[in-house]
């Protein structure tokens, strides 16, 4: 175990065997941040929730987009983006020994077309961000396979839920948190199998309870004492019919009972981290993983590290941020998934592998410093190489890099399209904003 000094934030951290094992497999050299560091750094580059009006710079339609109006590049609708109008290696650049390499990246991301939103495969749900199969939803934030959903973040497979955030295959919700095959649910957390209920926290398999914390299986239930069920529908009618807004003293039914659930709550035991069917995890919120450290948000999930939303079958990632469906070996990556394998600091690069510094590519391998190609093979910054051209050209540019000081690095957050407070960086580190020069905007 090694201790570092983080060159941004100045506090140490520490580097395991286990690390070294990982940047010897990757082949990349030790991080000079610590894990806060290097994930706000990431999360700068991700905008999950600003949404703007704007025209695609392509058919000159109305759009909806994650990119102001006044990018200095062009924002191309979805039906343009993926169409064969336009060529992404037009845009190629040879490689200048001469420049570093984000100097040369930086130069790509100014005239290359960006994706306006991914939205796919959705039927009236224009105002939703990073998801598929939706219908009749506005604003979902990564979330497919619903229907009739509104301001709500992270949930699949449901119906009629509102203001929810990682709520899965359940109907009838309202402000709800990790809450899993539940119906006519409101203002519970940590519930799995629930229904009929109001006020939930850790219930499993509960019916017609409300203000209830720590219950499996249980029924007829208020702070969690037994009722009978009329005294339940009487009560029951009495929140319905309370107003959380007036400002009508005997209209606070409502208020006065979520205060008095707090009270419980502040004396009920408590778990130490949502961990369930896992072997050797350290974080919260993780499910059916094995030997993950430092993780949250976590399913199906094996061998990772410092990393957030790893989900359907990830394997052997460290830190990344939101990797999964059936992806595998992953350093310093945001939003790279879906039978990807084998990438370093990517930003949303679905089916890709081995890869380097790349941003939203799709089903393409052996890419470095990319941006916005879909079934190539052998490029770099956008120009394409023979297999050969490739090798060969690779390991040079490398160790121009690391002349450079650039490799091993995520990219650096002046070279985010986003303004800091548009990203969720701004959301988990906002003590640790600074003054940034965004070059994308007239």
């Amino acid at each position: 175990m090694e201790i570092k000094k983080c060159k941004n934030c100045q506090q140490t951290f520490e580097i395991t065997n286990q690390d070294f094992a990982f940047y010897k497999k990757m082949d990349v050299p030790p991080p000079t941040l610590c894990p806060d560091c290097r994930e706000q750094r990431r999360l700068s580059f991700r905008n999950e929730h600003h949404l703007y009006r704007r025209t695609c710079d392509f058919c000159k339609k109305e759009i909806i987009a994650i990119y102001k109006p006044n990018t200095k590049f062009p924002v191309y609708c979805g039906t343009c983006f993926w169409s064969k109008k336009w060529n992404p290696l037009s845009y190629s650049q040879d490689f200048d020994f001469k420049k570093t390499f984000f100097e040369q990246f930086h130069k790509l991301l100014l005239k290359i077309p960006r994706l306006a939103i991914i939205n796919r495969n959705s039927t009236n749900s224009e105002y939703t961000n990073i998801c598929e199969h939706n219908k009749n939803c506005y604003l979902l934030i990564e979330s497919s396979d619903n229907e009739d959903c509104l301001y709500s973040y992270w949930i699949q497979k449901s119906k009629d839920c509102v203001d929810c955030s990682f709520v899965d295959n359940s109907t009838l919700c309202f402000e709800c948190d990790n809450c899993e095959n539940c119906y006519n649910l409101d203002y519970s957390q940590n519930c799995k199998d629930c229904h009929d209920s109001k006020l939930l926290k850790n219930c499993t398999g509960c019916s017609n309870c409300i203000a209830c914390t720590n219950l499996v299986q249980k029924s007829y239930h208020i702070l969690n004492k037994k009722c009978s069920k009329e005294e339940f529908e009487e009560t029951s009618k009495n929140l319905k019919e309370s107003s959380p807004n007036s400002h009508d003293q005997n209209d606070k039914y409502l208020e006065k009972f979520q205060s008095r659930f707090q009270d419980l709550d502040l004396y009920s035991s408590q778990k130490f981290a949502q961990i369930m069917k896992s072997e050797n995890c350290t974080g919260d919120y993780i499910v059916n993983s094995k030997n993950c450290s430092n993780c949250f948000h976590a399913q199906d999930a094996e061998e990772c590290r410092y990393a957030y939303h790893v989900w359907r079958n990830s394997k052997y990632v460290m830190d990344s941020d939101t990797v999964g469906m059936n992806s595998e070996l992953a350093y310093e990556c945001i939003n790279t998934a879906i039978n990807s394998y084998n990438n370093r600091f990517c930003n949303r690069c679905w089916t890709v592998s081995d890869s380097y510094y790349s941003n939203e590519c799709d089903n393409s391998s052996n890419l470095f410093g990319c941006i916005g190609l879909n079934r190539y093979k052998y490029c770099i910054l956008n120009k394409q190489y023979s297999k050969e051209e490739y090798e060969k050209l690779l390991p040079k540019i490398i160790d121009h890099m690391e002349q450079t000081k650039e490799y091993g690095e995520f990219f650096p957050m002046e070279l985010s399209p986003f303004k800091y407070e548009e990203t969720i960086a701004n959301d988990y580190y906002p003590t640790m904003q600074r003054q940034i020069s965004f070059p994308y905007y007239s």
